[in-house]
């Protein structure tokens, strides 16, 4: 109303406008004046109000306050009758005890621990600590109930393991075969090792350790452990397990076969007794660490898992006894006493040793197996010591060996062929030799030091050998002597992976050596014959017995009586000459033709002359074949009878002994270790080898060896190989290459191997037969077996088809020729469907280009047409078994040695794989 006032009097004069803005003025002030008035009197008032509320608000705050503290108490009241209420269902759990409900029992005894941390929080609940004291009881009797439970449950489920079942555990390769006895000593004859390819085979090798404890009881055994460790039971969780789980973990090894042996043991054992248990040894170790010991440590890591203090606790108390009776085996052979043979088996301990190194630092991990670790690096250590030691008693013995009895002969002497064979041997184990000498030199890994060792060794070996020939009175017999054993280190060097080691350089200079000592002997033997043939001394001054000349005129002015003298002589001497060195023996065929060859040049042209020259002076006198005996022919003939070996009176040699003394006196058992070593053809040679040779083991060495451990081998040898009559002919020495050989042999074959006279059951057996010992078998003519069937030799037990094709199929990697020459059949009915078929026959086999002919007889058991069980008795004599011999354990141990013969080349000929497949 101002505003419009104002604006109405824009009229009006400045004065009136001035007038009337006072008087709006005034009449502002006095409104404010009075609103101000009424405000005042209002503050007043509510100044009284609030004066007169405060005690309502005092009442009203203490009523809330109550009320809150009523609604905490309840609350509290709640959850104290919460636990109560757990604590009586805890209880009535763990009171029926943790076998009908483990799980619910393991969550009572939880909620127990939680109420138990809840009413000791509760100092000032009246009944806190009778109600902690109550559940501290409780809890005692829970975990004594749970010790009880966890030693019953592992208790169960902790049995030994059966071999058959670790066997399942490993690479296939590496399994027993299907048709071999549950022998445990014959289970892993057929393991690989030591090669390149071998080794690489091994580490790629899976092994699958067994399920100890079966994996859906794991984790209730984790649960409970669990329990124990927070209660503080930790000692008597590992007495639990430790108690129970080695038990189970030695039974389980002593049912693979593991002995405990200590050094007194080991020192009273037979060496061929030992020898098998070393080779077990080498196996229960391997099946130890990797399956077994792998095995436990899985289960403590899963049982102890979140307390690896624990875990390794027990696990090194559980296997702590069961490592020590493997190794204090290997510790005690490691030191006893040391011989030359023991060497191979030194060293495949030590090869097994290194090969666990990596599975015995990942397994054996931790604090606690410390101890467990180091003296198993220990042993490694040892037999690497010890192994290095043997190589300086080797070359010290050979060096030193004080035998006096020569070779009559001049052949290869049996110390040289032990030599050479241990020298092939130890570059079987070059891997292994080379990481054994770096154990104790730095090496550059380059073979120097076994090629250092190696040289030395022949070095020694020669030496000796010089010693040996200067017990030979004829001086021609000496050089003989050292021609024939230097060759044969020669050639044995030039065959084998030595070559490469000793070099091109060895190889020349030996062979020089060898043809010096050649030029020798025909100077010793026959200068003094050839001065017979000398036209010096012939002429004479005068007298009746002096020709004045001949027709030809070239012998004028010789003397008939000198000539005659001369031709007596000659004939005396050659005579001698023959008589003496047709006993001498030259066994390699090549150097035997070379060397007749050499005297031949020299002495048949020399005779021709003379005879042509001077024959005519004797020719017209008396008796003239009293001085002109022989022709040139006679005498070339003559000398084709040299160096035979033939006693007095005796055309050629009928026996074992014609063979060059090749002596390998390494146990039999160790032959097989070869298949793990070298290709299969090469193993099968040397193994052949060995074994007819152990025949002629030489009663010399007992310098090198005790004279026990030489009877020994002796029996050994003749118990797996009976004597027998080889008709040996050491002339034929056949160049054919090996495909004419096979020509003529399956000609051979297809023709029939002897006279072939019908038999009513045999007819189609016979032809079969024929084939697979004439080398030119096919699978065809394995179907003659039963699947089941068996074979058996003195040298091998076969079960199953794929086993005899091995066998078979072997032959023509030993042999060059093979096959039965003589048969006849009978035949001998038991019942319509089973028949006995005897073949009573002649085998003739070539080795070397030495012809082998030996009798023996076939024993085939047939049923419903096929063979279910052939055997082969050489010399028609009974196989050796346990049932043949006085003494059953000698029988087992024979069959033992000819399932692990049989197991080797299995393995070794691809487990009998069809070579045209």
């Amino acid at each position: 109303m101002v505003v419009v006032g104002v604006t109405g009097m824009e009229s009006l004069s400045l004065s009136e406008k001035a007038a009337r803005m006072r008087e709006s003025l005034q009449k502002s002030q006095t409104i404010t004046d009075n609103v101000v008035s009424i405000l005042g009197s209002f503050d007043h008032r509510l100044s009284a109000l609030e004066t007169a509320m405060r005690p309502t608000q005092i009442r009203t705050h203490a009523i809330r306050k109550a009320h809150e503290n009523i609604d905490k108490t309840l609350k509290a009241a709640e959850v104290i009758l919460a636990q109560f209420d757990l604590s009586r269902q805890a209880e009535a759990k763990i009171l029926r005890g943790p076998h009908e409900d483990l799980e619910s029992y393991l969550a009572a005894i939880d909620q127990l621990r939680s109420n138990i941390s809840f009413f000791s929080g509760k100092k000032s609940f009246k009944s806190s600590e009778g109600v902690v004291n109550n559940a501290n009881t409780l809890l005692v009797k829970a975990i004594s109930n749970l010790e009880d439970e966890f030693k019953q449950l592992l208790a169960s489920y902790s049995k030994p393991l059966e071999p058959d079942r670790l066997f399942e555990c490993l690479p296939n390769s590496m399994r027993p075969s299907s048709g071999s006895p549950g022998h445990h000593g014959e289970a892993h004859h057929k393991s690989p090792s030591h090669n390149h390819s071998d080794n690489s085979d091994l580490e790629t090798a899976t092994f699958t350790p067994p399920a100890l404890i079966p994996p859906r009881i794991l984790p209730l055994l984790h649960d409970l452990a669990l329990q124990m460790v927070q209660a503080g039971h930790q000692q008597q969780l590992l007495r639990i397990y430790r108690d129970t789980r080695s038990s189970v973990l030695e039974e389980s090894l002593r049912k693979l076969g593991v002995e405990r042996l200590g050094k007194e043991d080991v020192q009273k054992m037979q060496w061929e007794v030992l020898e098998a248990k070393i080779g077990n040894w080498i196996h229960y170790m391997r099946i130890a660490v990797k399956l077994l010991f792998a095995g436990e440590r899985k289960v403590c890591d899963q049982i102890f898992e979140g307390f690896d203090s624990v875990s390794d606790q027990c696990f090194a108390e559980v296997t702590t006894s069961s490592v020590l009776v493997l190794l204090s085996f290997g510790e005690a052979i490691a030191k006893s006493k040391r011989s030359p043979e023991k060497l191979f088996v030194l060293l495949d301990m030590y090869e097994i040793m290194r090969e666990l190194h990596s599975e015995i630092e990942l397994v054996f991990k931790g604090k606690a197996c410390t101890e467990i670790r180091e003296s198993a690096f220990s042993l490694t250590k040892r037999l690497a010591q010890t192994a290095q030691e043997t190589f300086g008693d080797f070359e010290e013995a050979v060096e030193k060996d004080a035998t006096k009895t020569a070779v009559l002969d001049g052949t290869v002497h049996p110390l040289t062929s032990y030599v050479i064979n241990y020298v092939k041997f130890l570059f079987d184990y070059q891997s292994t030799l080379k990481q054994l000498f770096q154990e104790f030199e730095n090496g550059d890994g380059t073979g120097s030091q076994l090629a250092t060792v190696t040289m030395r060794i022949m070095q020694a070996l020669q030496t000796n050998l010089d010693g040996k020939s200067k017990q030979y009175r004829d001086p021609a017999l000496t050089h003989l002597f050292l021609m024939n054993n230097i060759h044969y280190m020669v050639r044995s060097v030039r065959r084998s992976e030595a070559k490469d080691l000793l070099g091109d350089d060895w190889v020349q200079r030996h062979r020089r050596i060898v043809q010096q000592h050649a030029n020798q002997y025909k100077r010793n033997a026959w200068q003094k014959i050839l001065q017979c043939l000398s036209v010096q001394g012939l002429t004479s001054s005068g007298g009746g017995s002096s020709v004045a000349g001949d027709v030809s005129g070239n012998s004028s002015g010789v003397s008939r009586q000198l000539v005659k003298d001369r031709l007596r002589t000659f004939n005396i001497q050659f005579e001698e000459l023959h008589q003496k060195q047709s006993q001498w023996t030259v066994p390699d065929t090549e150097l035997r033709e070379s060397l007749r060859l050499a005297v031949a040049e020299v002495l048949l042209p020399a005779y021709r002359s003379f005879v042509k020259r001077f024959g005519t002076l004797v020719e017209n006198g008396k008796n003239p074949q009293k001085y002109i005996r022989y022709s040139a022919e006679d005498l070339e003939r003559m000398l084709g009878e040299f160096f035979e070996g033939k006693t007095l009176n005796e055309p050629r040699r009928k026996n074992i002994n014609a063979f060059p003394c090749r002596v390998f006196t390494v146990s039999f058992m160790y032959f097989f270790k070869a298949a793990r070593r070298q290709n299969k053809t090469k193993w099968t040679a040397k193994c052949q080898v060995a074994c007819h040779e152990a025949m002629s083991f030489p009663l010399q060495l007992r310098s090198l060896f005790p004279s026990r451990r030489l009877l020994l081998h002796q029996a050994f040898y003749q118990q797996i190989i009976p004597t027998r009559n080889f008709a040996m002919d050491s002339r034929n020495h056949s160049q054919d290459s090996k495909e004419s050989t096979v020509d003529e042999t399956r000609e051979s074959c297809a023709k029939g191997a002897c006279d072939y006279t019908s038999v009513k059951h045999a007819s189609h057996i016979i032809p079969h037969l024929l084939k697979l010992y004439g080398s030119c078998a096919t699978a065809r003519d394995f179907e003659i077996y039963a699947p089941g069937a068996s074979f058996e030799d003195p040298l091998m037990c076969a079960q199953g088809v794929p086993q005899i094709k091995s066998a078979f199929y072997s032959l023509s990697k030993v042999f060059s020729e093979s096959k039965i020459t003589e048969y006849s059949v009978k035949e001998n009915v038991i019942s319509p469907q089973k028949l006995e078929i005897l073949i009573d026959n002649k085998q003739h086999y070539k080795f070397l280009g030495r012809n082998i002919d030996m009798i023996s007889l076939i024993k085939l058991h047939v049923e419903d047409g096929k063979i279910v069980r052939h055997e082969d008795w050489w010399d028609k004599k009974p196989l050796r078994n346990r049932e043949t011999v006085k003494l059953p354990l000698v029988g087992h141990i024979l069959e033992m040695t000819r399932r692990g013969s049989m197991l080797a080349t299995h393995a070794m000929m691809g487990f009998g794989k069809d070579p045209s497949s």
